[in-house]
Parts: C-alpha cells; structure tokens; sequence
C-alpha cells in the first residue's frame, strides 16, 4: 500500500499589526483613577483655563483638606476648563468640554493670585489661561505657574459646567481624602498630588 502524501500545512497569515499602545492614555488613567470629580496637576505640565461662578472673583476657590502620609495637607480648588496635559495627545474624555473642578497645592494658587494681582484677567470671556508646571514627587513636588501667551477665549455656553458648588466639592474633597487616609493607614498616599 502506497501512503499517501500529508497535505502540506498552510502558513498561517502574519497577524494583523496593531496600533502601538497608548502609553499616554495608561498614564491618564491611573494618575487621575482614584479622583473621582476632581481633576488633579499629576502632568509635568497642564494648561487650562479658569472659570469663577462666584459674585466675589476673590472667592474664586476653596480650600480642602487631603492627607499624605497621615498628615493633614491644605489644597486649593478652584473651576477650570482643562485645554491640555503633557501626558498624551488627546484630553482624556472625562475632562473634555467640561468646567471641572480642580485640585492643586497652595503654592500654585498664590502664583496664580498673585497675576490676577498684578492685573491679569483670567476669569473674562477673552481672558488668559494657566500654565501649571509641576516637577518632583511628594513633599519635593514644586510648581511653576505662568499665564499663557495669548489670550483664550472662552464661551461658558459651551461646556457642561460642574455638578456642585465650590463649597460642596472642598467638603467631598475632604471626605474622600479621610476615607482614603483610614484605609490605607499611616502610609498615606503615594504621591502627595493623589491626595
């Protein structure tokens, strides 16, 4: 008896190339993962634009209480539209035409008082945007502030504005904080920006 011949196996195609991953995104995602509402400055640069619902442009944030390794830490909050991250090319969806509120340290809100000090309109409809330039990590984290070059107007018609009050979101802000604090014990947080 003759044996007949195996067929030949087929190559199997080349799988298709996938697009190469978005760090940026993975990135995004984790540093803003845990901050529910708030937009937290983890990039080593943010640009945005202020936005103040108050009668009073003095009243224009306030202050929440997070914790860092167990120690109490006063944060500013304050409204915003976030324009970009250095963190990747496109705005994460959560944070896209949107008024959100957020949260930085009180060194970046006295650098940002002290421009509207010396004349500069960050809450007008052709006003200026921010600059927030974050470098370091936990109690070495610094920030550098600057208005940005030109004007960015701003139509508050075309975003969804936020959900609560100023008030209501420092409130949150703290109760998230000590939630988080309890659970993860004296260690704290990893970074101080988390919370």
């Amino acid at each position: 008896m003759s044996e007949e011949p195996k067929p030949k196996k087929r190559a199997e195609p080349p799988a298709p190339k996938q697009k190469a991953p978005d760090w940026g995104s993975v990135l995004e995602g984790l540093a803003s993962g845990s901050s529910g509402p708030f937009f937290f400055v983890k990039a080593n640069r943010t640009r945005l634009r202020l936005v103040n619902y108050e009668p009073d442009e003095t009243q224009f944030f306030r202050l929440g209480t997070t914790y860092f390794k167990g120690k109490p830490k006063q944060k500013a909050i304050f409204f915003a539209k976030i324009i970009s991250t250095d963190l990747k090319d496109k705005l994460d969806e959560r944070w896209q035409n949107k008024i959100v509120p957020v949260v930085v340290a009180k060194t970046a809100l006295k650098a940002i008082i002290s421009y509207l000090s010396e004349g500069y309109d960050f809450f007008g409809p052709e006003g200026y945007g921010v600059v927030i330039m974050k470098s370091g990590k936990g109690t070495d984290t610094e920030y550098n502030v600057m208005p940005s070059p030109q004007p960015i107007p701003l139509d508050l018609k075309d975003y969804d504005t936020p959900e609560m009050n100023l008030d209501e979101y420092a409130e949150l802000l703290t109760q998230n904080s000590m939630k988080r604090s309890e659970k993860l014990g004296e260690g704290g947080g990893t970074e101080e920006g988390d919370w």
